[in-house]
């Protein structure tokens, strides 16, 4: 069924799982894509090493991992569940976070996503720009932080908004000084790039979480 020597996804080949996904179910089921899945489906990555999916309903996320029991799958990480014939890991996120970050707004409502493919029974979407960014950035690896430049590039972001959502989403954080060391790393790494990162530091120099 699957390519087991190929460790990374594209989005062709996440679209032909999800369409397996979809063969296997009745009802409605909403996914938002995030971290590198999201930054994947937009076209600005070529592949992603493991699947993160937000599923903002309980009852759809409930059906989810009965329908992938069904399939096969079984847990294999706090969150991910894997088929025994592919080598890629599902991360599962149940409700309006993502790791450790509580989103600001329902990702469902169409503000606050991007929808790539409608199949018969699966939605699937991508978290907006700037919530993606926040997301990656409250975590903060090195692969977040190239990550994060991609998405501003490509999109085209402003910064200033950037700026402003960021703090706000600290403000529910468990540790906001990690959102703004992490911001630093960003802003940083934004300048020795020369890429503009002036709106992002006038915030952080007068934030103090």
């Amino acid at each position: 069924m699957y390519n087991k020597g190929n460790y990374r996804l594209g989005k062709d080949e996440l679209l032909q799982v999800l369409e397996s996904w979809d063969a296997n179910l009745k009802k409605p089921l909403f996914l938002a894509a995030c971290g590198g899945t999201a930054l994947t489906l937009y076209g600005h990555k070529e592949s992603t090493k493991d699947v993160d999916f937000l599923i903002p309903d309980p009852r759809q996320y409930e059906m989810t991992i009965a329908m992938l029991t069904a399939m096969g799958y079984a847990r294999a990480t706090g969150f991910g569940y894997k088929h025994p014939d592919a080598p890629w890991i599902f991360d599962l996120f149940r409700g309006q976070r993502i790791f450790e970050t509580d989103l600001l707004d329902p990702v469902q409502e169409p503000a606050f996503h991007r929808v790539i493919k409608k199949f018969k029974f699966v939605t699937l979407a991508c978290l907006n720009p700037p919530d993606l960014i926040i997301s990656q950035m409250f975590r903060g690896t090195s692969v977040d932080v190239d990550d994060s430049i991609t998405m501003i590039q490509a999109e085209n972001l402003d910064l200033q908004a950037l700026a402003q959502r960021y703090k706000e989403t600290a403000g529910y954080y468990y540790f906001p000084e990690k959102c703004k060391t992490n911001l630093q790393y960003l802003i940083d790494e934004l300048k020795e790039r020369r890429i503009d990162a002036t709106p992002l530091e006038e915030m952080s120099s007068q934030w103090t979480p």
